[in-house]
């Protein structure tokens, strides 16, 4: 399948990724189906979504060896605060995805990321499968909140990673939600101009190098459900098991007036 790639910062040495780029298509209808029917029947909730657009996920920490994919059994993840103000420093617990749906429909989804940023055997990878959802029957409440809501709780952001991937699983009634990336926490200086991903185009980027972006969302058609299901991956992912920081990311973040690793009704990020 030929590709349609558009790739920012085109000055970088032969042999290295550009510091993000977009391909349309790049997903294969059988695995967009696979990811999709995983996606509406073995996703969680997301607590933290109860600040923004309601959200269910599932995650898996994994890694390759020999060309096969393998999971570890930690359900969780903590980014560390000094990426994430809003919802970064304590154990956010989600659906695990399981390894039936691992190592038919998303392995050769792995095996892509794994291949396009030459990541060595045996390094830890987070996936996230996640859907951001309104329903038409809750439209009333949804309009007195305003006419689109955050996708992500987040403003431009980095997820304090180096390398990272977006892919556009279900696009469903959709208004908004274009993603946009950046050279700046303020938004003085984009490096593309916003941009819809369609459902099976996938944008990989520099998650150290630059800062990435969203738009709020809302449904098309008000009276009818919207769906957006995205499928990120990051690389190295390490310091999520245990909420560290990276030496290789020292991008920081905006402070947020919501912590929600001060609420009392979420798990700690660090056991004792």
């Amino acid at each position: 399948m030929a590709l349609e790639s558009d790739a920012g910062d085109t000055e970088q040495g032969a042999d290295e990724n550009p510091k993000f780029e977009f391909m349309k298509g790049a997903l294969s209808q059988e695995e967009l189906r696979g990811i999709q029917a995983f996606a509406e029947e073995h996703l969680g909730p997301d607590k933290s979504s109860a600040h923004f657009m309601r959200r269910r996920k599932a995650i898996a920490f994994v890694f390759v060896l020999n060309g096969r994919v393998y999971s570890l059994q930690q359900n969780y993840f903590v980014q560390h605060e000094g990426y994430n103000d809003f919802s970064g420093g304590y154990r956010r617990e989600f659906a695990k995805i399981d390894d039936k749906f691992l190592q038919n429909e998303l392995r050769p989804v792995v095996l892509r990321f794994v291949d396009y940023n030459k990541i060595a055997d045996k390094e830890i990878m987070l996936i996230q499968v996640q859907t951001s959802e309104v329903d038409g029957a809750d439209m009333e409440e949804f309009t007195r909140q305003g006419s689109k809501l955050s996708i992500t709780g987040q403003g431009i952001h980095t997820d304090g990673h180096e390398k990272a991937m977006l892919a556009c699983v279900r696009r469903k009634n959709v208004a908004g939600a274009m993603n946009q990336y950046y050279d700046d926490l303020d938004g003085e200086h984009p490096l593309c101009e916003p941009r819809i991903l369609e459902e099976g185009d996938v944008s990989f980027f520099q998650d150290n190098e630059l800062y990435h972006y969203v738009s709020p969302a809302g449904p098309a058609t008000k009276t009818d459900d919207m769906a957006r299901t995205m499928l990120l991956m990051h690389y190295p992912a390490e310091e999520s098991l245990i909420g560290a920081s990276s030496t290789k990311n020292n991008l920081g973040s905006r402070k947020s007036v919501v912590k929600l690793r001060d609420s009392d009704s979420l798990a700690p990020a660090h056991e004792t």
